[in-house]
């Protein structure tokens, strides 16, 4: 797994670069960094995310 096993810190830093671009003016707008930051988190939710693995907490089957 990436960034040894928490992705959500990798997305949360990505997120906080992104905002101090945005803050600073570097000709990066909210709504593109809102986007860059909903497509890296689809793409680490697909990655981490396997067919059969149960969830979390509910002895249920992932389909």
């Amino acid at each position: 797994m990436i960034v040894g096993g928490e992705p959500a810190l990798l997305i949360a830093g990505v997120t906080a670069g992104l905002g101090l671009l945005v803050t600073f003016g570097f000709g990066l707008s909210a709504g593109q960094a809102g986007a860059i930051v909903a497509i890296i988190s689809a793409v680490f939710a697909a990655a981490v995310t396997r067919p059969g693995r149960r969830a979390a907490g509910r002895g249920q089957w992932v389909v």
